[in-house]
C-alpha cells in the first residue's frame, strides 16, 4: 500500500510541476523530421535532425525566447531545417529578430506541408503562419 501511495503522491507532484511554470516550444531531440500533427517545426541540424522545437498549427510567435511558448536554443544556434506538417499553415514566415524584425523570409507549403534542410543556417527568432499564401 504505501508503494501505491507513494506513487500516487510523486505522480500529483509531478502534475504540479508540469502545470506550474512558463510553456515550452517542446524543445526536445527528435527523430529525423518527426513533427506534431499539424504544427510547424524548426530543428538546429539539417535533414529534421537536432533539437526541435514545435508550434501548433497557426500559432505565430513574436519572440521565441519570451513569447507565449519558448524555445531553449533560440539565439544560441542556428535553425537546420523547417517542417511544416500537412493542413499546419499555407505559408510560413520567419524572422532573424524578434517582433518580425530584420526582414522576412516566405515558403508556401500548401496542404502538402513541406521539409526543407538550410544551407546557410540561419537564425531564427520570430515566425509567422498564414492561411494563404506568401503575399505582403
Amino acid at each position: 500500500m504505501r508503494k501505491i501511495l507513494t506513487a500516487l503522491g510523486t505522480t500529483g507532484l509531478m502534475a504540479g510541476l508540469m502545470l506550474g511554470g512558463p510553456a515550452q516550444a517542446q524543445a526536445v531531440e527528435a527523430a529525423a523530421w518527426e513533427c506534431p500533427t499539424k504544427s510547424v517545426c524548426f530543428y538546429t541540424g539539417v535533414g529534421g535532425t537536432g533539437q526541435r522545437c514545435a508550434w501548433p498549427g497557426a500559432q505565430n510567435d513574436p519572440d521565441w525566447r519570451s513569447g507565449d511558448l519558448k524555445c531553449s536554443w533560440a539565439g544560441s544556434a542556428s535553425v537546420g531545417s523547417l517542417r511544416v506538417m500537412p493542413n499546419a499553415a499555407g505559408s510560413v514566415s520567419y524572422y532573424p529578430n524578434a517582433n518580425y524584425g530584420g526582414g522576412r523570409t516566405c515558403l508556401t507549403s500548401g496542404a502538402a506541408g513541406i521539409e526543407i534542410s538550410f544551407k546557410a543556417e540561419p537564425r531564427i527568432l520570430s515566425h509567422k503562419t498564414s492561411s494563404s499564401g506568401c503575399s505582403v
